[in-house]
């Protein structure tokens, strides 16, 4: 980290993260993470990227979870001005299925929906920080 040096860093978690661990535990794991980020290696600005929800028939309980980290995130990541809580736009109402069958993966047209959403949340923290997008 200190040799790269980055100036903005986005985390993207994976919704294996809350399989095993309540979301309080990944949220506040995530929160020092972030600070230490800031803190330790000098990161201007941390973007964190909200878990994606599951489509399979049981998933009722893990998108419950997803629910709950959501919400704790956005508190806690709202109070670090060099932080935010990034959510992807266009999972929840999207008329097309954007899963795989079996309801975790996405198809070509998830990860260009994920992509696009990525890209506009680095151009986002780009325009926060002030530095090139170069």
């Amino acid at each position: 980290m200190r040799q790269i040096a980055p100036t903005i860093i986005i985390l993207e978690l994976s919704s294996n993260d809350l399989v095993k661990v309540v979301p309080e535990i990944v949220g506040s794991e995530l929160e020092k993470l972030v600070q230490d980020l800031h803190d330790v290696y000098s990161v201007k600005f941390v973007v964190v990227g909200q878990v994606l929800r599951r489509r399979t028939r049981d998933s009722e309980e893990y998108n419950c979870e997803v629910g709950k980290l959501h919400q704790y995130l956005k508190v806690l990541l709202e109070q670090l001005p060099f932080c935010y809580y990034w959510q992807h736009r266009g999972f929840w109402n999207c008329k097309q299925d954007l899963y795989l069958p079996d309801g975790v993966h996405l198809i070509n047209l998830g990860y260009y929906k994920f992509m696009h959403s990525i890209r506009v949340a680095v151009l986002n923290a780009v325009k926060l920080v002030g530095v090139s997008a170069d």
